[in-house]
């Protein structure tokens, strides 16, 4: 690997480890504080921690207050036959002590009257019961099972974010990069402004001397007029990256961007092999994956303890009555112990079981893939950065002949030894491979940040609170 690199590291031989305080450096700092849909990744995490907490709060007691007042007519009634009961009973003590009462045995005689048979409203006409109810559940394998299922939802939640932090990193060295090759590709139009100017100076003077005709001149000028359309076109293109790069991070889109040196970019190249096992182990889209398996094994446990029974336990403390008033003759207390088992449900349960399997395997299916698939993206980002660091190099050879030819054309031009085309084409060669060489070289900046994020080569930190949430 490091073979392969030589010749990208000869190139850049001005690139260096000690860009701790680098701009660059502050502003994925500033991004990954103030992008606005890593916000939102966060928040969706600190809603995942909240559902957590509400999830463990299923294992601790509920108390619950209760108030009814009801009013009631109608409905329906029980017959009590309390007169079809006493009255024969009453009629035969009446006849005893009737003959006792003769002998002047006794002098109790019952009432004559009878009693009527009662009829009762099964609704009570008015009825309040206000109370208190403790509950509290002894065992349960649902809460338990979901509890667990939400604390791997927070972690998978977490690995959502720090996948994002890793993509907005690459994103804004690439802005960031996108935005110094604009700015370089000005520098480069500006010194060749001068060369326009100068070939237009040069001919100006060889028609003072009747050496050119005036033709030449309005060619010199022509080009200048072109040189000033692929300005206007670089002043965009920096507009645009500076935009960019100022929305990555949240704030005013004209916002100045300070620009850093070129030895202040960091590296850091891995060989292939070294780099996929980095990715294998690092990618945070592959640790949430494994963290859904993790969650369909346990939603797995939940089905199948769904054959087991339940268990809860309450207290009742209140006070029941006609009247809403509360006294010692109206509170009651209630306690009971409620055991709830589905003996049998039809074949409902299995078939969540099976679901819940396939749903496992589906997620082991997935993983396998996405391991597939970061060992391709790592092999490409490889491969691309390595035909990257060639064209710099071909480039840079390039531009030294372009310079070299030019200079000598100029020479030959200004001794009449060569045509105004023949020196434009050079300046133009000069020029191309100037700028070719400028985008070349970011290219590879470019295919960097991209190679550091398939292979999770910057290192990804949580702040203290985001520890803390968890």
């Amino acid at each position: 690997m490091w073979r392969s690199f030589l010749l990208a590291g000869i190139i850049f031989s001005f690139l260096s480890l000690n860009g701790q305080d680098s701009p660059l450096k502050g502003y994925i700092e500033k991004a990954l504080d103030s992008n606005l849909k890593l916000k939102q990744k966060q928040s969706n995490y600190k809603k995942s921690t909240f559902a957590l907490r509400e999830a463990k709060g299923l294992f601790y007691p509920n108390v619950s207050f209760n108030a009814r007042y009801s009013v009631a007519e109608g409905g329906r009634t029980v017959d009590i036959p309390v007169g079809d009961l006493l009255n024969p009973v009453y009629s035969s003590l009446n006849q005893i002590t009737t003959a006792l009462a003769e002998n002047n045995l006794t002098d109790r005689v019952f009432p004559p009257k009878e009693i009527d048979n009662k009829e009762i409203q099964f609704l009570r006409p008015k009825e309040h019961e206000t109370k208190l109810r403790l509950s509290q559940p002894i065992f349960n394998t649902d809460i338990y099972y979901n509890s667990r299922i939400k604390k791997e939802m927070t972690q998978v939640e977490q690995y959502n974010v720090d996948a994002y932090k890793r993509q907005l990193v690459a994103e804004v060295q690439t802005a960031y990069f996108n935005y110094l090759k604009t700015l370089e590709i000005l520098e480069h139009l500006k010194n060749t402004k001068a060369l326009i100017k100068e070939n237009i100076r040069v001919n100006q003077k060889l028609h003072e001397n009747n050496k050119v005709t005036k033709e030449k001149i309005y060619r010199a000028q022509t080009e200048l007029k072109k040189w000033q359309q692929k300005k206007a076109e670089a002043v965009k293109a920096k507009q645009r990256a500076r935009a960019y790069f100022n929305f990555l991070l949240n704030r005013e889109l004209d916002t100045k961007v300070e620009v850093m040196e070129k030895q202040d970019i960091e590296m850091q190249i891995l060989d292939r092999e070294q780099a996929t096992q980095q990715a294998l182990k690092k990618r945070e889209e592959l640790l949430g994956l494994q963290t859904y398996e993790n969650i369909a094994g346990k939603e797995l446990k939940r089905k199948k303890a769904n054959m087991l029974p339940t268990l809860n336990a309450a207290v009742d403390y209140g006070f029941q009555g006609s009247e809403y008033e509360f006294n010692k003759n109206q509170d009651f207390v209630l306690a009971s112990v409620v055991l709830e088992w589905d003996l049998f449900h039809g074949s409902k349960n299995q078939n969540k079981i099976e679901q819940a399997r396939l749903e496992k395997k589906i997620i082991n299916q997935k993983q396998e893939e996405l391991r597939n698939n970061i060992r391709l993206e790592v092999i490409n980002a490889y491969y691309d950065l390595k035909a990257a660091g060639k064209a710099v190099e071909a480039s840079r050879q390039e531009k030294q002949t372009a310079q070299k030819t030019f200079r000598i054309t100029k020479k030959k031009y200004e001794q009449g030894k060569a045509s105004l085309l023949e020196l434009i084409d050079a300046r133009n060669m000069m020029t191309e491979a100037g700028t070719d060489l400028i985008v070349n070289q970011y290219e590879f900046y470019g295919k960097y940040a991209t190679y550091e994020r398939v292979a999770a080569i910057y290192p990804i930190h949580r702040k203290n609170s985001d520890e803390n949430e968890k």
